[in-house]
């Protein structure tokens, strides 16, 4: 009970936190896990009118309204105006292309060094606490390596509470071979 109360609380702070998704800066949160109410087959689903909307505000911010107004500039004669909004927005267009361009190159950089996204991080960490859970299906259990996959799954940087250590070792002092959990 205490391991799939540590795995249940670990899977809800990375649907929370790690899912990469928009996050409110007030609280870290994943938006769709309030939304959703952390049901993750909801969290999963594409809401289309959400984006439509976001790529229309996107669209009239950075491209219609700076073309507007740098053709409206040139149409009402005013050349020299027009000149300066036009480079100035191709500097940021310019700007916006080479960002871009270094986070790619960033990331096949990372890929090549073997430096791994915190989100693979995460789930890969999930997946040792999971080992933990599946080791402890019965009817008998190995309690040491249920220990084994503990320590293991703690290096990688899970906790589990003490009340869990305390356990699996006492189980392990009565009898180390099997521990039968079901009748």
């Amino acid at each position: 009970m205490t391991i799939s109360q540590e795995i249940c609380a670990y899977g809800e702070s990375i649907k929370q936190r790690w899912l990469p998704r928009r996050k409110r800066p007030w609280l870290g949160i994943n938006e769709d896990y309030l939304a959703a109410k952390g049901n993750i087959a909801k969290m999963a689903k594409v809401n289309w009118k959400e984006k439509l909307e976001a790529w229309w505000g996107w669209a009239v911010f950075l491209l219609i309204l700076p073309v507007g107004a740098i053709w409206g500039s040139f149409h009402f004669g005013l050349t020299s105006l027009g000149l300066w909004l036009g480079g100035i927005y191709g500097a940021f267009v310019c700007l916006y292309i080479l960002f871009r361009i270094f986070k790619l190159i960033r990331f096949v950089v990372n890929r090549i060094r073997g430096v791994k996204d915190p989100w693979v991080i995460q789930v890969a960490l999930y997946d040792q606490m999971l080992e933990v859970w599946r080791r402890l299906e019965g009817p008998e259990v190995h309690p040491g390596r249920v220990r084994e996959a503990m320590v293991n799954s703690s290096n990688a940087g899970a906790v589990w509470d003490n009340v869990s250590w305390s356990l699996i070792d006492r189980v392990i002092a009565a009898d180390a071979s099997t521990w039968i959990v079901q009748k």
